[in-house]
């Protein structure tokens, strides 16, 4: 548990001084670059706003895809704020091709450079764990490494398999 912890707190102040970096950058706001580039900065990933570029992406560098389905602009900047721009979520998009669509959403549905649809997504009422379980589980499912810090925050969220521990007094 000691050394799990500091791993988590080591990894957690470089990355957060990472992305403390990447957060002054000055970008247009994404509805405005959707239209005029292919990419855009959402948040603090930068997103692809061309599905056929991502794709192609994608099977150059055998990540798949994080697809952002953008909506409603209100539900979106709320979703894209609350779930993905904690300094771990934005560290393992590194390991995906972001890419953003203007339909249905708010919400993340991953793809393999297909286009295949994996089964991990993360809906509007994710919580942390959640988002972390579903982009390990893309990584997965196209047989990419998962790495070692993604792995122990979804052991340590594993809500599904609560551990229970018994002391005898006496």
């Amino acid at each position: 548990m000691k050394n799990t912890l500091t791993l988590r707190l080591m990894i957690g102040i470089m990355l957060s001084t990472c992305v403390s970096a990447r957060a002054g950058e000055q970008t247009k706001p994404w509805h405005e670059a959707y239209s005029q580039t292919v990419t855009a900065k959402f948040g603090l990933i930068t997103w692809q706003s061309d599905m056929k570029e991502a794709k192609k992406m994608a099977a150059e560098s055998g990540k798949p895809l994080m697809v952002l389905h953008a909506g409603d602009e209100v539900e979106t900047v709320r979703f894209v704020k609350d779930k993905l721009n904690h300094f771990f979520v934005v560290d393992a998009a590194t390991e995906f091709v972001p890419v953003i669509v203007k339909e249905g959403g708010p919400g993340v549905r991953f793809r393999a450079a297909d286009g295949k649809s994996l089964d991990a997504s993360i809906e509007k009422n994710a919580k942390f764990g959640d988002v972390v379980k579903a982009m390990a589980d893309a990584l997965k499912a196209v047989e990419k490494s998962v790495p070692l810090y993604l792995r122990t925050i979804v052991r340590e969220n594993n809500i599904a398999k609560p551990q229970i521990a018994l002391f005898g007094m006496g």
